[in-house]
């Protein structure tokens, strides 16, 4: 069954919604987190966040971290923010999302997805999440649906079929069992996170799973191997 965003975005697609079908949450799990797909358009030169703020009743987005950072790190001009509503799958779960407003002309869509299980289920996932294009679609409608709410605020908009996007999917988790410290999670599951990281159901080889162990994975800063 075809299920909506927001009361006033399209319905999403049956494709998208088996694509979005997650493993049932299990507290016993060894694996637990989240998964989230991050997509951005460029959609004009400037937008007026002050007068955003106003149309939209949204928020300011204060700048957050993982980790402490230093006083003198913030946005010098904190996007607005505002929260969509949740999509429910047919398992229950929920798929969160926002939105944000950049004053330099960008819009940002981030949806996230609670995940646990085991390596396997989360390769699966990966692969299915990274290989549909139905995320963009989705992205798209609710961005040009949202943007014309906020027209008044926007300064030389673009056209939406030259609108530039980037898509980023991150695969959180933050509770593995045992706790293994970075050095001996890469020696225990390199091959299965270097899967994850590049959607592949196969293994890769040697190359291609050090080039991504090197260079495309974040650790904690006191638990680099």
């Amino acid at each position: 069954m075809d299920r909506e965003l927001t009361a006033t975005v399209p319905a999403v697609s049956n494709e998208l919604s088996q694509t979005l079908a997650a493993p049932v949450q299990s507290p016993s799990a060894p694996l637990r987190g989240s998964v989230m797909v991050l997509i951005q358009f460029d959609v004009c030169e400037e937008i007026r966040l002050d007068d955003l703020r106003q149309i939209l009743g949204a928020r300011t987005s204060p700048a957050s971290f993982k980790h402490q950072a230093p006083g003198y790190v913030r946005y010098q001009r904190p996007p607005v923010e505002e929260t969509l509503e949740p999509l429910i799958l047919e398992g229950g779960e929920r798929l969160e999302g926002d939105i944000k407003y950049y004053d330099y002309g960008v819009v940002s869509l981030v949806f996230e997805l609670p995940f646990s299980g085991n390596w396997d289920t989360l390769i699966q996932l990966s692969s299915r999440w990274t290989s549909d294009a139905s995320f963009e679609s989705l992205a798209t409608r609710i961005a040009k649906q949202k943007l014309e709410r906020a027209a008044p605020a926007l300064v030389k908009p673009y056209p939406a079929e030259r609108w530039l996007q980037e898509d980023y999917f991150i695969f959180h988790l933050r509770e593995i069992e045992g706790s293994p410290n970075a050095t001996d999670l890469l020696a225990s599951q390199g091959d299965r996170i270097a899967q994850v990281v590049r959607g592949e159901t196969a293994m890769l080889s040697e190359g291609e799973r050090q080039e991504i162990l090197q260079s495309r994975i974040s650790y904690y800063p006191n638990d680099r191997p």
